[in-house]
C-alpha cells in the first residue's frame, strides 16, 4: 500500500486539448470534445501554459478528496483511495484543479470504447523543457526506489544467517579440540567388546570349591529328569553309600538314565575303588532295564583321569574333584567349573557317549 501512495504522488496527471483550443479537458469523452474537429493532443498538467482554462462541462464537476490529499479523485472506487485514513468529501473540480492533481490510477482510464480508439491515435506534443526534467525525476526516484526494495528484500535474512554461519563455525571449532586420536578409539571399542564377551561368558560359568562339591552333587541328581553322567578315577563309599544308593534307585525308578564311568589306570593296574561298592553297583545296573551303565575303562587304554558331572544338556561340571570317590572329607585342594552353555554341555555328553557306543541312549 506505502508503493501504492508513492507512485499515486509521482504519476503526472494528463489532460486533453483540442488543437489549438484554450480550454483544456480531465475526462476524454468529455461532452465538450465531442464536436472536436482537430487533432486532440495530451499534456501533462503541469506544461499546460497559463491561458488554458478548464473545460466549462467539467468545471462543476463533483471529485473526491482524501482529507489534506494534494490528489483528487473522480471514481469514489478508486484503488487509492482504500489506504485513506482520513476524511473522504467532495469538491467542485474547478477548486481542486490548480492545486491537486488529477489520481493516477484514474488517469489513464479510458471508459467507451468508441473513444478509446480515438484517444490510440493521439500523439503526445512535444515536452517542454520543464515536463522532461520532471519525468527524469520521477523516474530517478523510481528506479532508486526498485533498487531499495531489491536491497532490502536480499538483506532480509542476512543476519540470521551471519548468525548461522557463526554457530557453525564455533562447532567446527569444538570439533577440532575434542578430535579423538582414531587408535584411541579403536582401543576403547575393543575393551568394550572384551568386556563384554567376559560378561556373556561369566553368566553361563561359575566355580566351586572343595566341599561345595558334594552337596552340589547330591542336589543335581534331585533336579535330574533326564541323564546323568558321572566320570571318576575311582569310587568307593565316601561318596556311593547306602544313602547314595537309595537316591541312585529311586532315580532309575524315575526312568532318569545314569551312567558311571570311572577306572584310572595307575601302574598298568585298575585300582583304588572298593570291590564291594563295585559289586553292587554292577547288580544294580543289571536290573536297571538299561536305566543304569557302570563303565570302566578298558584296561588295553590309559585309564580315566577325567572328573566330570554331566545332565539333562543344562550343566557340566569339570575340575579336579573326583565325584564318586572323594567325598566330603577332602584333603586336596579341589576345584570345579561349572558350565551352563547348553551347546557345549551336550557336546561333553556325547564325547563319552561315543566312547561306548551310546550315542542314542541319553535320548531313546
Amino acid at each position: 500500500m506505502i508503493l501504492i501512495c508513492i507512485l499515486t504522488f509521482f504519476i503526472q496527471s494528463n489532460v486533453y486539448v483540442c488543437g489549438n483550443s484554450d480550454v483544456y479537458h480531465i475526462d476524454s469523452q468529455c461532452e465538450g470534445l465531442s464536436n472536436c474537429k482537430s487533432k486532440l493532443s495530451i499534456f501533462s498538467l503541469t506544461s499546460l501554459s497559463k491561458n488554458k482554462r478548464l473545460c466549462g462541462y467539467e468545471k462543476n464537476e463533483k471529485v473526491i478528496v482524501c482529507g489534506d490529499s494534494d490528489v483528487f479523485h473522480r471514481d469514489e472506487n478508486c484503488q487509492a483511495l482504500s489506504n485513506c485514513r482520513q476524511e473522504i468529501k467532495k469538491a467542485d473540480l474547478s477548486s481542486v484543479i490548480n492545486s491537486k492533481k488529477f489520481c493516477g490510477w484514474e488517469n489513464t482510464l479510458i471508459r467507451n470504447t468508441s473513444q478509446q480508439k480515438k484517444v490510440s491515435e493521439i500523439k503526445p506534443k512535444d515536452l517542454t523543457n520543464d515536463d522532461k526534467f520532471s519525468r527524469v525525476l520521477i523516474f530517478f526516484l523510481g528506479l532508486m526506489l526498485v533498487v531499495l526494495l531489491i536491497y532490502l528484500s536480499l538483506n532480509f535474512n542476512k543476519p540470521s544467517l551471519n548468525n548461522k554461519k557463526d554457530d557453525l563455525e564455533d562447532r567446527l571449532s569444538n570439533l577440532e579440540k575434542n578430535r579423538v586420536d582414531e587408535s584411541k578409539i579403536n582401543d576403547f571399542i575393543n575393551a568394550k567388546i572384551k568386556d563384554l564377551e567376559k560378561r556373556k561368558f561369566t553368566t553361563k560359568i561359575q566355580i566351586i570349591k572343595n566341599t561345595e562339591h558334594l552337596p552340589y552333587l547330591i542336589a543335581k541328581f534331585l533336579e535330574a529328569n533326564n541323564y546323568i553322567i558321572i566320570t571318576s578315577g575311582w569310587i568307593t563309599k565316601s561318596v556311593v553309600d547306602d544313602r547314595f544308593l537309595d537316591l541312585l534307585k529311586e532315580k532309575i525308578n524315575q526312568k532318569v538314565k545314569i551312567l558311571f564311568i570311572y577306572g584310572y589306570k595307575f601302574n598298568n593296574k585298575h585300582d583304588g575303588s572298593d570291590d564291594l561298592t563295585i559289586k553292587k553297583l554292577n547288580e544294580l545296573s543289571n536290573s536297571s532295564n538299561g536305566y543304569f551303565f557302570l563303565k570302566i575303562i578298558p584296561s588295553n587304554h590309559q585309564g580315566n583321569h577325567s572328573k566330570c558331572l554331566i545332565f539333562d544338556n543344562n550343566e557340566a561340571a569339570i575340575g579336579s574333584y573326583n565325584w564318586l570317590s572323594t567325598g566330603s572329607k577332602s584333603y586336596n585342594i579341589d576345584k570345579s567349573v561349572i558350565v551352563k552353555d547348553t551347546i557345549e554341555v551336550k557336546k561333553e555328553a556325547i564325547h563319552f557317549l561315543k566312547y561306548f557306543g551310546l550315542e542314542s541312549w541319553a535320548n531313546s
